[in-house]
């Protein structure tokens, strides 16, 4: 949480904690004390984290070669990501399968 909207809340929870006191027992039969308090906050941050899942498939007659052209896409493939996210961005591969 912001510290801004931190103190906030805790100056808040204060005022109304001393205006809802009761200060003495004749305060309490002559008058009744109110405090409303509405607020609300909003934060804003950039995104630092994303998951996208891709799947690249390739079909050959032989394993290896479906593997190799498999390979080659999937490095085209996080070329273009990495232009877009930056070369110092993680990208991971999460699964490999080949049947």
């Amino acid at each position: 949480m912001d510290k801004k909207l931190s103190y906030i809340l805790t100056a808040l929870v204060l005022i109304m904690t001393f205006f809802t006191y009761p200060q003495d027992s004749y305060a309490q039969q002559t008058e009744k004390r109110m405090l409303q308090v509405n607020g609300s906050g909003e934060i804003r941050v950039k995104p630092d984290t994303a998951f996208i899942n891709i799947s690249v498939e390739s079909n050959a007659k032989t394993a290896a070669t479906a593997s190799k052209e498999n390979a080659e896409k999937m490095q085209n493939v996080t070329k273009v990501i990495k232009s877009i996210i930056g070369k110092d961005d993680k990208i991971t591969t999460s699964g490999y399968t080949l049947s």
